[in-house]
């Protein structure tokens, strides 16, 4: 990703704009396009706007997408995704504009450094709800969601993973995103909405963990079972 790594929200070209109460945590902009918002909203990172920044992220934005197209395509995905779908890492690809519903399961089948790529030759956009889960140290870092077309995430989506898009990008009421949003070309409308960086997995999956108060010595102690 190079220098397009530190931004959760960015277009190469297009407007940026931002309605409600929407927080982004990483760094967020557009090399060619008006900008609004950030005010509104919460932006734990910085915003650029047509520099130097903006400009060698597109560059580097450019680089990825074309990376990402070029990969050779391991299975055939059908373009209408989820319902309790249970991906294991690959590339696939699906030829036609695509969308998602229910829950999608991303399993890593316990190496946290698999990869999962889905090249999408058309839209992609999600119904209302819609969930994605990480299972067996998969990581939304290494989740890339290859979108030639628009985007279109519905109220509550729950989306994982980095989303590299050629159009438009709308993420409608409450849907939120661990991951990132990066355009090649096209406008970034967000309405209320929640974006946190992609987290890595942990080594190992925690079963659960016990949380113990002492209040003579004024302690918390944590016990991880795995």
């Amino acid at each position: 990703m190079r220098s397009a790594e530190g931004f959760s929200v960015f277009t190469g070209i297009g407007a940026f704009n931002v309605t409600g109460p929407s927080s982004v945590s990483g760094d967020v902009g557009t090399n060619a396009g008006e900008f609004n918002g950030f005010p509104p909203g919460i932006l734990s990172g910085q915003k650029y706007v047509e520099n130097t920044v903006s400009q060698q992220a597109s560059v580097d934005l450019g680089l990825l997408y074309d990376d990402l197209f070029a990969r050779t395509c391991d299975s055939v995905i059908l373009v209408a995704m989820g319902n309790g779908q249970i991906l294991i890492p690959g590339v696939y690809c699906a030829g036609a504009a695509s969308k998602i519903a229910g829950s999608f399961i991303f399993d890593s089948q316990n190496d946290p450094n698999y990869i999962f790529i889905i090249q999408i030759d058309g839209t992609f956009s999600s119904a209302p709800n819609t969930t994605m889960t990480l299972i067996n140290g998969a990581s939304s870092c290494n989740v890339f969601w290859l979108i030639n077309g628009m985007l279109t995430l519905a109220g509550n989506t729950r989306f994982k993973g980095n989303a590299v898009v050629q159009g438009a990008v709308s993420l409608l009421d409450s849907a939120r995103v661990e991951g990132r949003i990066l355009v090649t070309s096209g406008a970034i409308n967000m309405a209320s909405n929640v974006v946190t960086t992609c987290l890595s997995a942990l080594p190992v999956d925690l079963i659960r963990f016990v949380v113990k108060l002492n209040i003579e010595k004024k302690s918390v102690s944590l016990l991880f079972m795995i």
